[in-house]
């Protein structure tokens, strides 16, 4: 019998630094609470192990970790496999006080001794990166900030030769280059040679690597190697090494560099630049996420292959190409079993438990992990990290797709929504299922289930098992049908005046034939449902076969605003119910706004704007302890709000918390802070120099000689000085002086601005978004995914040879020699006895005012001369 609650009335503690807590796991579906007490902004760490501290095979725990009301935070099943028996939870408190650890057997099926500790954390040594900092790092970072990428934008089609592979390495060259399609939107075409295709696969040479030259940002020359000695001693499947090397090969074709600064081989964590640098995080990355990095391994991580592009990988390509919009399966799609999606990587049957990040542009998609008794945890959330067929941090949802659908397994499953209409199942198994935003339908599936709807009306569809439910905010609809509804003894939470209970819709019941009695007793009818209130709660009693002794209960606790409707299996009753309790109005959150400086913390009141019409006293939480920026926010005991921005970080984040009254009422608000840019300056010398700054806000002074500055990230200041200097913004809106000598300009955002004044140089700006040069500035060339190029009232020098696609160039002013892209361009000349030449593809030349010399090239051109003595 078990002698721990399973509740926040716990008596149990355990002391953070104190001691081991001992206790036993006595019977099957047991749990064991203990109350701890945290302190806001302090991280810790939470741990079972066996009785005596050492890693055996006693009892396999699982361990969540819930807040003052109960609700789970966190859960871990296994940090250390093998054996796989023990668990551990790392969480920074977002408030101070009461949490509560709740200690399982995995599956709820185990039993036994263990032990359980909580203690401080150490700060980690290096940076948590967000997948936009990785993806920086992938594109610009390990090239010294010389971006680069093949010519091509997404819905285009680069040539591969891959005949001289053997068969086997054929097989996983095109399973990997198809992952790279469906990330970036391009298409992978097959030649017979390997001269002159944009790819050309080799398997000649011992070892894997790819060689790539460019020029002016363009990759000009890729060859793939994995050599046959590779695949033999790594395997030829697609859960086996060779298949992740061919990924992460053909990831460097297309540009992208390693996850930290290292090349052949590095050690963890003395190569790595950021803690998270690891193959969950990118398949460019070294480590493997259980055996070689301390911070995935200490979330529990288990060890598997990466076999697709990650959520970081997938950002810097689409940075690098231009966005994928909508090319990438938009029909309904299955993935895990019954998988539909074409790629056998996403197929739980074809290849069991290997990491992926799924790719996604439209339909009505789900996740069917149901053929398992593994407990799971999937995160509709986009880039967050869930855990299917037995492993942990295994399946990624990309930034940008949404996945509507989950299908649990037998197993003890948690499922978290997203902002769409979910359908979320649990399958068998105690499960916890969370809908999050959206109008959603929740299933629990068969077993002791916690359901809770969040936002929107939802459906909560009632199962076999002692289960809660909470429909959360919004007219939810708990669907029971007559008999099912008593079978065990579910418990409506929160029951509220918006609500409705559904007595006879469960789908696949039979039609039941209801009667209901109100509070009287029963008159040994079958089929009669009655009600009476019993500790400030309603019961609802039901006598299925006609003996007089109710064969099930329904409770409804907490439900405190109004009449709810019941509707018997007839149709021709409606049972009119309130929950125990008074009627209560619940609060208003309002939104809120503050400002601060960079890396600068601040305090927010944000209940000052919010009311509670009963005047109770509301108390502040968090949704979650990090920002959309990745700073983080703390809740202290008086309710203020501490916002601390992310290191270097400016511009606009946003957090979300909860106020609650108490009885039974909350609302959700918005903050939105503006982080002001505290620039950092780094000064050159009269020498030739490279400056390269932060991804935060740099002001970079060249001063004398040919100097090279690189902005990186954040939207900085560049001023050359003296001397022939290249300027690279890098990402962000930057503003770029190159000053005396002829200058080079690299500006990749419309939001970049190049200064010149007259008489001081011959400039180049070199442009991947469309352009317009700026007064004194005389020389243009597009690339990569810019398609307009404008001049001004100089004598301009425009070319696009580098463009991805066909371009329209305009020269005004000036005497202007302008040059198309290899595709089918628009050039027009303007005032000015200007030099136009079409280059290939199909052109549209005009000369317009002067005396122009317009050249076609190649294609099927239309020329017009315009006004003037014109050549063509």
């Amino acid at each position: 019998m078990p002698d721990t609650p399973a509740n926040t009335s716990t008596t149990l503690t355990v002391t953070v630094d104190g001691a081991a807590v001992s206790d036993v796991l006595e019977v099957n579906g047991d749990h064991d609470w203990f109350a701890v007490t945290l302190v806001a902004g302090q991280t810790y760490t939470f741990l079972t192990q066996s009785t005596t501290g050492t890693n055996n095979t006693s009892t396999d725990t699982t361990l969540a970790l819930r807040d003052a009301a109960g609700h789970l935070i966190a859960f871990n099943d296994d940090y250390d496999n093998p054996p796989g028996q023990f668990s551990r939870i790392t969480f920074t408190a977002t408030t101070s006080g009461t949490y509560y650890l709740d200690v399982g057997g995995y599956n709820d099926a185990d039993t036994g001794g263990y032990q359980v500790r909580a203690f401080t954390a150490a700060p980690l040594a290096l940076p948590v990166y967000d997948n936009d900092e990785i993806a920086l790092q992938l594109t610009d970072g390990f090239w010294g900030n010389d971006p680069h990428h093949l010519d091509v934008a997404p819905g285009g089609t680069l040539t591969v030769h891959i005949s001289a592979l053997t068969a086997a390495g054929q097989t996983l060259a095109r399973a990997a280059l198809a992952l790279w399609s469906d990330a970036t939107g391009i298409t992978f075409s097959e030649v017979p040679n390997g001269p002159g295709a944009d790819i050309d696969f080799t398997d000649n040479q011992v070892g894997a690597f790819t060689s790539t030259e460019w020029t002016d940002g363009i990759i000009t020359s890729a060859v793939v190697n994995v050599g046959t000695g590779w695949i033999s001693t790594y395997g030829t499947g697609l859960n086996t090494y060779s298949m992740q090397t061919y990924v992460h090969e053909i990831g460097h074709a297309l540009g992208l560099g390693h996850g930290g600064d290292y090349n052949g081989s590095a050690t963890y964590p003395a190569d790595a630049i950021y803690a998270n640098d690891g193959w969950p995080a990118t398949i460019m990355s070294y480590f493997d996420g259980r055996n070689e990095n301390d911070w995935f391994s200490g979330q529990g991580f288990t060890s598997q292959y990466t076999i697709a592009p990650m959520a970081a990988d997938i950002i810097a390509v689409n940075n690098l190409y231009g966005a994928r919009v909508g090319l990438t399966r938009t029909g309904d799609t299955t993935y895990g079993f019954n998988n539909s999606s074409g790629r056998d990587v996403f197929s739980a049957t074809a290849v069991n438990g290997a990491a992926v990040t799924i790719v996604d542009d439209g339909g009505i998609d789900t996740l069917d992990y149901s053929l398992t008794s593994a407990s799971q945890q999937i995160w509709l959330t986009s880039e967050l990290f869930s855990n299917v067929l037995g492993r942990t941090g295994n399946l990624v949802i990309a930034r940008g797709t949404v996945i509507e659908n989950v299908l649990g397994g037998s197993g003890s499953d948690i499922i978290v929504g997203n902002a769409a209409n979910n359908v979320l199942n649990g399958g068998a198994g105690a499960d916890i299922l969370y809908g999050e935003d959206g109008d959603d339908t929740l299933d629990g599936g068969s077993g002791n289930d916690e359901i809770d709807g969040g936002q929107g009306a939802d459906t909560i569809l009632a199962s076999a098992g002692n289960d809660s439910y909470r429909g959360g905010a919004g007219g939810d609809v708990f669907v029971f049908g007559p008999v099912l509804a008593f079978l065990d003894t579910p418990v409506i939470a929160d029951l509220d005046g918006a609500d409705l209970i559904d007595m006879n819709t469960r789908p696949g019941d039979a039609v039941q034939i209801t009667t209901f009695i109100g509070t009287t007793a029963f008159g040994h009818v079958a089929g009669e449902y009655r009600y009476f209130w019993s500790g400030g709660t309603t019961v609802v009693e039901y006598d299925g076969d006609g003996d007089g002794v109710a064969d099930g209960s329904l409770t409804i606790a907490n439900g405190e605003f109004g009449l709810q409707q019941f509707t018997s299996g007839s149709g021709a009753h409606n049972l009119q119910i309130a929950g125990g309790g008074s009627s209560n109005t619940p609060p208003v959150a309002a939104d809120d706004s503050a400002t601060t400086d960079q890396d600068t913390p601040l305090t927010i009141d944000v209940k000052a704007n919010d009311s509670d019409a009963d005047g109770d006293p509301l108390t502040v939480s968090l949704i979650a302890s990090w920002t959309a920026q990745g700073g983080s926010v703390a809740v202290d005991g008086a309710n203020m709000v501490s916002y601390t921005p992310a290191s270097g970080f400016s511009g606009t984040d946003t957090f979300t918390y909860s106020i609650s009254d108490g009885q039974g009422g909350s609302a959700t608000a918005t903050v939105t802070v503006t982080v002001n840019p505290v620039a950092n300056v780094i000064m050159g010398t009269p020498n030739p120099d490279t400056l390269n700054g932060t991804n935060g806000v740099d002001q970079i002074y060249g001063l004398g000689s040919a100097d090279v500055l690189n902005g990186r990230g954040g939207n900085d200041l560049l001023d050359g000085g003296n001397g022939d200097d290249t300027l690279d913004g890098g990402a962000g809106d930057d503003v770029m002086r190159g000053g005396f000598g002829n200058d080079r300009y690299y500006v990749d955002s419309a939001g970049d601005t190049v200064e010149e004044n007259a008489g001081q140089g011959n400039d180049l700006v070199i442009a991947t978004a469309d352009w317009t040069l700026g007064a004194n500035v005389e020389d243009l060339r597009l690339s990569g995914g810019a398609t307009t190029g404008t001049g001004n009232e100089l004598d301009n020098e425009i070319s696009a040879s580098g463009a991805a696609g066909g371009v329209t160039i305009l020269g005004l002013g000036g005497a202007d020699y302008l040059r198309g892209s290899l595709h089918d361009d628009v050039i027009d000349g303007g005032d000015g006895n200007d030099r136009i030449f079409g280059d290939e593809g199909n052109n549209t030349l005009s000369g317009g005012l002067g005396r122009d010399s317009i050249v076609g090239g190649s294609g099927v051109d239309t020329i017009d001369g315009g006004e003037g003595n014109d050549v063509l």
